[in-house]
Parts: structure tokens; C-alpha cells; sequence
């Protein structure tokens, strides 16, 4: 497991405390020191977090050739491969590339579908309805949300603009 300090300062990054600056740089430093440890699952574990706290920072092509390689490493488990495509899409909705974010959210929904909503993948998958509403995809936006045992009716802007 990453020390507790890392693991605290990615906590408190991740919900939007300013140090994200600090903590990114001790993940860059865990990432070194780390390197030539046997144990892949917590390498990979600590590059994940670097990636997240990567974009959280803009440092898109960071991130982008962090979450790309992971790729391989996640083929056998669909829910992380999922939020790798999700985020991968974020970091092309935030340059702009609208196209580009809805083939790899298009990716991650075809992964994500399949499970049963509990609370950490409805988590996700209203986030990835966020999304596509910012790509103006609102039949994505209503599959998404449906699938996620969420009233639909909630989201009355979505559906009056949708016909």
C-alpha cells in the first residue's frame, strides 16, 4: 500500500484541496523510487494516481501517455479499463476535441454497461452523463442515466431538449 501521507495528500487532491501541486510531485518522486520494485500492482497503483493527479493539474499529455499505456495492463479487468477510456475521454473533452471524447466515453460506457450499478460505478457513470451533456449527446445522457436506476425525471432540461 502507498505510504499514508501519499495517500491522504491524493485524497484531499482528488477533492480539490490546492496542494495538488505538492502531492503530484511526491508521486512523482514515489514513482522513482519505486521503480525498480517487484511489486508491479503497487507501481501501478502509485502511476494511476500520478495520471489522475496529472490531469487534475492540466498536464494532458502526461497523463494521456500514462492512461494509454495502462491500457495493456487493464485488459483483464473491465471496470479499471473502463475509467481509464472515461478519463482518457475527459482529457480530449478538456483540449477540445469533442470527437475524441465520445469514442473513448463510447468505449468505457460499452465496458461499464454490463455491471450492475452499485456505488462507485453509478458514481461513474453519472459523471460520464455529465459528459456527454457537455458534447450536447443527450440520448447518450438518458441511457447513461436510466441505466443507472436514477429518475430520469430529475433531469427535466435534458428531456424537454431531447425530442
Amino acid at each position: 500500500m502507498l505510504n499514508l501521507r501519499a495517500s491522504i495528500l491524493l485524497q484531499s487532491a482528488l477533492d480539490g484541496d490546492p496542494r495538488i501541486a505538492q502531492t503530484h510531485a511526491m508521486f512523482e518522486q514515489l514513482i522513482q523510487s519505486f521503480s525498480h520494485e517487484i511489486d508491479l500492482d503497487r507501481i501501478r497503483l502509485i502511476r494511476s494516481n500520478y495520471a489522475f493527479l496529472s490531469i487534475r493539474l492540466q498536464k494532458y499529455d502526461l497523463a494521456e501517455s500514462i492512461l494509454v499505456e495502462k491500457i495493456g495492463d487493464e485488459l483483464m479487468n473491465p471496470i479499471l479499463l473502463a475509467d481509464i477510456f472515461i478519463s482518457l475521454g475527459t482529457i480530449q473533452i478538456r483540449r477540445g476535441n469533442a470527437p475524441g471524447a465520445k469514442s473513448y466515453f463510447h468505449q468505457g460506457w460499452a465496458l461499464m454497461r454490463n455491471f450492475a450499478p452499485e456505488t462507485h460505478i453509478r458514481r461513474r457513470m453519472v459523471e460520464l452523463a455529465d459528459w456527454y451533456e457537455l458534447i450536447d449527446d443527450k440520448d447518450m445522457v438518458i441511457e447513461i442515466l436510466r441505466a443507472t436506476n436514477k429518475p430520469v425525471g430529475n433531469f427535466s432540461a435534458i428531456l424537454q431538449n431531447s425530442n
